[in-house]
């Protein structure tokens, strides 16, 4: 199983990929005016790596996809937007979402 360094490690490298591929669109937008642009450079990468991560850590329900793609987030220093996974549970940090899945899968 990747550890919690390991898993932090490469959450980060998926959001930097997702940054990047948000500046490329802005790039497009910038030389297309009033059109609407969109490219999915990573996203193949991303959702097999994402695949095998939740595998690896027995993440069955994808708390990490639910966490990457369906919340609003800050990437800076494992600062996120605090969101409540469930009830009275409230996830801070990347530290907090492997505690989690790690808790849950345990159960």
């Amino acid at each position: 199983m990747i550890t919690k360094e390991e898993f932090k490690e490469y959450i980060r490298f998926i959001v930097g990929q997702n940054m990047k591929q948000e500046a490329f669109i802005k790039a497009l937008e910038d030389l297309s005016p009033d059109n609407y642009c969109n490219c999915f450079l990573y996203s193949e990468y991303e959702d097999k790596f994402i695949e095998l991560i939740e595998k690896d850590l027995g993440d069955t329900d994808d708390t990490l996809g639910y966490f990457l793609y369906d919340l609003d987030y800050i990437y800076e220093t494992d600062s996120i937007f605090p969101f409540e996974i469930e009830e009275n549970v409230t996830i801070n940090s990347l530290d907090d979402l492997y505690d989690y899945i790690i808790k849950y899968k345990e159960e």
